[in-house]
């Protein structure tokens, strides 16, 4: 393809694009710089990113698509690169000739960097970590392999070789974690580290020292050990295990073919609660199972089967006899490579009892190479499961948040039945965004890949759709007093976000304005809004951390007030005199910010609450819900503790019920005494849930039949108590 010297400093002399909108300034102290400092100093005196006017680097701000394009098309112009005379042309209907950046992206496609079949290029969305990889590969035409592997990157995910060719000449080490987060977006600071690894070798960072195994403190806060427990709440059974991720535990499977209950004891020795199983094996005898609250634990990072050898040093940390957390080491003593009807196994030196079942088989780096199986009788082989047979079982469950990492309940007598129900409509579209027409059967929905608004009645199996003009990107909708609001983005013009107010009966168009700031520009990039009486309150995404108000009546903007973070999902009270901002962003992870309005005047900010809040907030009568299952009381803003309800990924009100929707269960709990009346399977993943005269109506993202592409369905439960 080509072959380049990424030691030549005209690599990214492009990266003054996407780096530095004013170049101005040369300087190198700049005023909000701390991580980093050393990379980003050594580009910015060779000239190869600056500032802005005001000293600042704004070093988390993001990297679009665009300007990474023009980034690396500036080098390879610069290089004398130019694509084949029967080179195809990008395809994108959101990118035409005359556009900002056509050329540059035109050329990338001609190139073979970015692929132009696609319906739309996205220039200005950002930059993710895993499109950086795949951009740089193809680019740069990189080449060779990392032996480590990341736990959330899993074999079939698309970008995965051109990460592990990232990781494998040292451009990339992940996270402490050892994840990459490749749906993360690139940041100003990140991408300098990048380019400065790339350009002089000083910054790489080996991700193969050896850690000090002295350090088994380190190590065994990741291990545990697993006990089920009969219906007295006694120990009946033993297991290891050792977390792969925040509240995620990996173990054997048959420490849960007997109990009633099942708990982990950490190195601390505080007990937790295991909830059921996210993902198990029978045949391999190993489980990934959840805990009822979140424990920030990281996880080993993984080695792969053919990168060990035998007399390599391991140590397994187990529990034999219930003495937790005991150490013992020896050697890769053989290594037997089956065929594909066999499973490879690692035999080690270390003795291995019945309780390290589960354990984790650790080299002198600290990575994980294997869970501990058995041992035979005598004391003479022992033997471990290498990390490839469940590498992907660890990476699908690490790419998601803990509260929407979903699990199905252990088998277990209770006296709540479950029952399982049939779809009531299929729907011929993936929703985006839905919400209720209060006291009816009607919905109205936003599709993941269209500018279409729909209007589905479930009762009556009909849909009535409307096309929303122009090149625009739905972002949330709501409907009240007979209108429904949709809040957009337009594809050019830097994402400036509008409302179009349809009428709820007809959809018809009864008004459209354009969302203005204090100095009438637009605001760009809109992420949530909720409305009251003749007030639109809108939060924005990327780069904007405002509440803005809007008389939706006079199409005027009435007020606005800095938000804690962008990305901010809204609620507002009954009454239309509170917002509630839930950031969204991971920055805070669970920060709720409460603004009391009045008449769409955003008077101020009290901070409501932080820590386990989860990502929205839900009003309901005097108490607000977090998704990470905590209660709380509105009004003294005390968190409850005498009723829990479970992490859901949605929560919706009947008159005195409350349905709870988490992965593919759906719960129904006494509005006042919060007691589980019932719990429902609901085939696929749960999405949403809405509450109509007694009867819970779900979303669930389920699979066609005899195929693997989703489609998303309809089911109306009944939420009676189960005798």
């Amino acid at each position: 393809m080509r072959n380049f010297q990424f030691q030549l400093i005209s690599v990214v002399l492009a990266v003054l694009v996407a780096l530095a909108p004013h170049t101005t300034l040369a300087s190198t102290s700049f005023t909000d710089v701390n991580l980093y400092n050393d990379e980003i100093t050594f580009l910015t005196e060779r000239g190869i990113i600056t500032g802005y006017d005001d000293r600042t680097f704004r070093p988390t701000q993001n990297i679009k698509r665009m300007q990474a394009v023009q980034v690396i098309i500036r080098h390879l112009t610069q290089e004398g690169i130019t694509p084949s005379t029967n080179a195809p042309t990008p395809q994108f209907s959101d990118l035409k000739p005359g556009d900002y950046g056509y050329d540059e992206v035109k050329l990338a496609v001609q190139l073979g960097i970015i692929d132009g079949t696609r319906s739309k290029f996205n220039a200005w969305q950002p930059l993710t970590r895993d499109q950086m990889a795949k951009i740089l590969v193809e680019a740069y035409d990189l080449t060779g392999e990392s032996q480590l592997l990341f736990n959330d990157v899993s074999t079939s995910h698309w970008a995965q070789p051109y990460i592990a060719t990232l990781a494998g000449n040292n451009i990339t080490t992940g996270y402490d974690d050892n994840t990459f987060r490749p749906r993360t977006n690139m940041s100003r600071q990140h991408f300098a580290v990048f380019m400065a690894r790339m350009l002089d070798d000083r910054f790489k960072q080996d991700a193969s020292t050896p850690a000090d195994l002295t350090n088994i403190t380190t190590l065994e806060k990741n291990v545990v050990m697993v006990h089920a427990l009969n219906y007295a709440g006694q120990p009946i059974a033993q297991a290891s295990g050792f977390f792969i991720g925040n509240g995620i535990v990996m173990t054997t499977a048959s420490v849960f073919e007997t109990g009633n209950t099942f708990v982990i004891t950490d190195s601390d020795g505080v007990q937790h609660e295991l909830l059921g199983y996210v993902d198990k094996d029978t045949n391999l005898d190993v489980a990934v199972v959840k805990t009822a609250k979140p424990i920030p634990r990281p996880g080993f990072p993984l080695v792969a089967f053919s990168n060990l050898e035998k007399g390599d040093r391991v140590i397994a940390i187990g529990s034999p006899q219930g003495i937790m957390n005991t150490v013992s080491d020896g050697i890769i003593s053989g290594l037997h490579d089956n065929d594909e009807d066999y499973v490879d196994i690692i035999q080690i030196s270390i003795p291995l009892s019945a309780e390290h079942a589960g354990a984790p088989i650790l080299n002198e780096a600290g990575q994980l190479v294997g869970i501990a199986l058995y041992g035979e009788d005598d004391g003479s082989l022992h033997f471990a499961l290498p990390t490839d047979y469940v590498h992907d079982m660890i990476a699908n469950t690490t790419n998601m948040p803990y509260e929407n990492t979903g699990f199905s309940y252990f088998s277990r007598d209770t006296n709540v039945k479950y029952t399982t129900v049939a779809p009531d409509m299929n729907l011929p579209f993936m929703v985006k965004d839905v919400v209720q027409q209060p006291n009816s059967s009607i919905l109205y929905a936003l599709s993941e890949h269209s500018d279409i608004v729909y209007k589905i009645d479930y009762d009556k199996q009909t849909i009535e759709t409307h096309n929303l003009a122009g090149d625009v990107i739905p972002v949330a909708l709501e409907v009240h007093n007979g209108e429904v609001f949709i809040l957009y983005k337009k594809i050019t013009n830097n994402a400036a976000a509008e409302i179009v107010v349809l009428n709820a009966n007809t959809l018809e168009q009864t008004r459209q304005f354009p969302l203005l700031d204090l100095n009438d520009e637009a605001i760009e990039n809109p992420f949530d809004l909720v409305v009251h009486d003749d007030y639109v309150y809108v939060s924005t995404g990327e780069r904007m951390e405002y509440l803005f108000a809007y008389n939706h009546q006079l199409e005027t903007r009435v007020s606005q007030h800095f938000l804690a973070e962008e990305y901010s999902t809204l609620a507002i009270s009954e009454d239309g005199t509170k917002v509630f901002a839930t950031d969204y962003s991971k920055h805070y992870d669970d920060a709720v910010e409460v603004y009391e309005v009045d008449k769409g005047q955003i008077k101020g900010l009290s901070n409501f609450y932080r820590g386990e809040f989860g990502k929205k907030a839900s009003l309901h009568g005097k108490y607000v819900y977090g998704t990470n299952g905590v209660v709380f009381d509105a009004a003294t803003r005390t968190k409850q503790t005498q009723f829990h309800i479970p992490y859901y990924d949605d929560i919706a009100f009947g008159m005195d019920r409350i349905y709870v929707g988490t992965y593919g269960i759906l719960e129904t709990f006494d509005a006042s005494t919060h007691k589980l009346l019932n719990r429902v399977n609901v085939p696929g993943q749960l999405k949403r849930v809405f509450s109509s005269n007694g009867t819970a109506v779900v979303i669930s993202e389920v699979l066609e039949n005899g195929s693997n592409r989703p489609k998303h369905a309809i089911y109306k439960i009944n939420g009676e108590e189960s005798n």
